[in-house]
């Protein structure tokens, strides 16, 4: 392990932030044609912080056809992997369940493939999540009340941020954006 990984893992220990897990798949749906919905559950969820729903988090992902045990060897010695950023859509500490919404590209990109062929038992790694920068934001109310957004595949927190605030949109049903401004 190199200066700068124990260096790193010296920090994560000392903010109390844990390392990295091997998340299982525990199913997949479509939102619409283009979003798809990855559920993670199991064990690997114990102690998983509460109140980090649109939290961003890093996932790190195998290689195609890599084996659980590889992937968890690299995963745990800090080998380079594909990683991205993620929102945390929602997690359900009775159940042990997480989700993580992603856009469907198809092949075109690791995460998009990922998922698109992603099945229950599959897995990945996963770091985070942070504190949710917008509190006030629901996701699934954001795709349910603006149809627009979900048929688009739009990410709905990149979204909101990006113009439907500007569009005056609300970011959930507790928050109007418009009566806020007016006010």
């Amino acid at each position: 392990m190199s200066i700068l990984k124990n260096v790193a893992k010296t920090v994560r220990k000392a903010r109390g932030r844990p390392g990295p897990r091997l998340l299982s798949v525990g199913r997949v749906s479509y939102l619409t044609p283009n979003m798809i919905r990855v559920t993670f559950s199991g064990p690997e969820l114990d102690g998983f912080p509460t109140g980090r729903d649109g939290g961003n988090c890093k996932i790190m992902l195998p290689e195609q056809g890599e084996s659980r045990e590889s992937f968890a060897a690299k995963l745990q010695s800090g080998s380079p992997l594909a990683r991205r950023t993620f929102t945390v859509r929602r997690y359900r500490a009775d159940t042990q369940e997480l989700d993580i919404d992603f856009v469907a590209h198809g092949d075109n990109g690791p995460a998009s493939s990922w998922a698109t062929h992603a099945k229950p038992g599959d897995f990945l790694g996963f770091m985070g999540p942070s504190e949710p920068k917008v509190t006030r934001f629901d996701a699934d109310w954001y795709l349910e009340t603006y149809p627009d957004v979900a048929a688009a595949g739009l990410d709905p927190a990149h979204h909101y941020a990006s113009s439907g605030h500007y569009e005056g949109r609300s970011p959930g049903p507790t928050l109007d954006t418009l009566q806020y401004v007016q006010d």
